[in-house]
């Protein structure tokens, strides 16, 4: 299994269950889902068994609708406006570029054009990008993660 952190803070983005497409060799998107999720605990797990007696009381279970990538990789959301996303921005690829240029200076041009294009259109239809009820994706920068095999 191949699971993938963010190369400045650490944190797992998502794993090798959930197939990226590559964009410009430089960016991810990363199809998701929604699931249910139940947050009951099962009695067997704690060693009982049900009464062959008496029927079993249903309760509310407290499922809840959720992302698939962001229960497994416990994601957590963010709140950005436009201006406040993008000085976020500026100080998280300024981070990448420099471990991109300190493994291989001649790919910054490179990941500095994809990058610029992409973003460009992510900022030009940012009100977009919230949540709608189709389909979730991610957008994620190749270069911003590191691969730990398992």
């Amino acid at each position: 299994m191949r699971v993938y952190k963010d190369l400045i803070s650490g944190d797992e983005m998502f794993t090798d269950s959930h197939v990226p497409k590559l964009i410009d060799g430089a960016i991810y998107e990363i199809d998701a889902k929604f699931i249910t999720v139940s947050n009951t605990l099962d009695d067997r797990l704690l060693g009982a068994n049900p009464s062959a007696e008496e029927a079993e009381e249903k309760v509310d279970d407290g499922s809840e609708r959720v992302i698939d990538l962001v229960h497994a990789s416990r994601l957590v959301e963010t709140n950005f406006e436009k201006k406040s996303f993008t000085l976020y921005l500026k100080d998280y690829l300024k981070k990448v570029k420099e471990a991109v240029a300190a493994k291989d200076p001649s790919r910054v041009p490179d990941f500095e054009k994809a990058v610029q294009g992409y973003m460009a259109k992510v900022l030009k239809n940012f009100s977009d990008y919230q949540e709608d009820g189709i389909t979730p994706y991610f957008v994620i920068l190749k270069d911003g993660l590191v691969e730990e095999k398992y």
